[in-house]
């Protein structure tokens, strides 16, 4: 029988300079660099992407139906650290993007991203998937 083999990309599209962070004092979100990073229990985005590999689970329908594939998540982390507007950049499957928005949004807080000193939202994307081994 094939066994389940679930993980997370460790190569998010977060590390470096793909981050952008937004201020939303104007009703237009104006885009820049950010001075530091948001940072997951300490550590960079591979924490996290071990945190979310340890927490998703692989949709029962999913597995009896052989679906296999990469979703990519869109989040922010918001500048008290916690998760919001999570959404799906790139489906795969119904179940399994329910699954990938669902362990994301579980998140505990992060250190938020800073800009002048002062706390600002930080959008990523990121790719969970879901494959079987033989």
């Amino acid at each position: 029988m094939k066994r389940v083999l679930l993980f997370i990309i460790c190569t998010f599209l977060f590390a470096g300079v793909n981050a952008t962070a937004q201020d939303t004092k104007n009703a237009d979100p104006q885009y820049f660099e950010i001075d530091e990073h948001p940072s997951f229990q300490g550590g960079g985005p591979n924490n996290f992407a071990t945190w979310v590999a340890a927490h998703v689970r692989y949709p029962k329908g999913a597995k009896k139906a052989n679906i296999e594939g990469t979703v990519m998540v869109h989040f922010v982390i918001d500048r008290d650290g916690s998760i919001s507007d999570a959404h799906i950049h790139k489906s795969t499957h119904p179940l399994l993007d329910a699954e990938a928005i669902r362990v994301v949004l579980k998140s505990p807080k992060w250190k938020p991203g800073i800009k002048d000193g002062k706390p600002v939202k930080v959008s990523y994307t990121m790719p969970v998937a879901f494959y079987f081994r033989n």
